[in-house]
């Protein structure tokens, strides 16, 4: 039996933890077709290169955070002892919500759907053996497993809610309103609003209403669970094509639900 006073205890830090989770990897991987399986794999090894070593454009927010990489799991954290006041560590947790706006555009870009849970927490990391866990984890992942639901990344942290403010990035356009409330009172990063930074917002709806319509509409009627996390994703995109008045650039399906209805934002900054 191990004895006590041999066991060196660990102590987690208080870390602002995003728990991702890339949905219909498992589906991929069982694909019948030996060269589809291949193409998800080189997608997903791509699409997870750069979350964990970053990109020209996420390398100016990726430096205070740890990002962990296992399977087709993220985990981007930032340890808030690390701050130097409380404004960088407001700072440093908006560095956070940045980094995961952006993983989540990207993987849209590669035909994946991200989901996920923010909140603060305990978290203890050994980057050296490539390991992490503690409460903060465990209850990020299950709000991401089993209230997430649909490829969106909640909070459900009371003090994150309120912090969060809107983000003027360099080239000075300034992210609005980041957290949404869903239809069902939940709160969700509004990533799609990432499209409007290069001023040509236009181009990536048709691309992705392009890529939506020509190849992950292939897999929504795998399953009822499924079609309603592709429809949520259809609605909350035709949502944000009214917010812009772009409707030319909405899907259509005759079948699709017409759940996201609510765009009450409960994070005006």
């Amino acid at each position: 039996m191990l004895q006590s006073n041999s066991l060196k205890l660990i102590k987690p830090s208080q870390y602002l933890i995003a728990n991702l989770d890339i949905l219909g990897i498992q589906n991929k991987m069982l694909c019948s077709d030996p060269q589809k399986r291949s193409m998800y794999l080189s997608l997903l090894h791509d699409f997870i290169e750069e979350a964990k070593e970053g990109s020209e454009a996420t390398m100016a927010v990726k430096a205070p955070l740890d990002i962990i990489c296992f399977s087709d799991n993220i985990v981007v954290a930032y340890n808030t002892s690390n701050a130097k006041s409380t404004e960088d560590r407001i700072n440093k947790c908006h560095y956070l919500i940045l980094y995961v706006l952006c993983l989540q555009t990207l993987a849209l870009a590669r035909g994946f759907f991200l989901r996920g849970s923010i909140k603060f927490g305990e978290l203890y990391i050994d980057n050296e053996i490539n390991f992490t866990c503690g409460q903060g984890l465990v209850e990020t992942y299950i709000e991401e497993s089993k209230e997430a639901i649909y490829p969106r990344v909640i909070t459900k942290d009371k003090e994150l809610l309120k912090i969060i403010d809107n983000i003027k990035l360099q080239n000075g356009y300034v992210l609005k309103d980041i957290f949404m409330k869903d239809a069902d009172e939940k709160s969700f990063l509004d990533f799609l609003q990432m499209f409007d930074i290069a001023n040509d917002l236009e181009v990536h709806l048709e691309l992705t209403k392009y890529n939506y319509e020509n190849h992950l509409q292939q897999e929504r009627n795998m399953d009822v669970k499924i079609q309603q996390k592709h429809d949520w994703f259809i609605n909350y995109f035709n949502n944000f094509c009214d917010r812009n008045n772009l409707s030319e650039y909405k899907i259509e399906l005759a079948d699709s639900l017409n759940q996201f209805t609510n765009k009450e934002v409960i994070c005006n900054g």
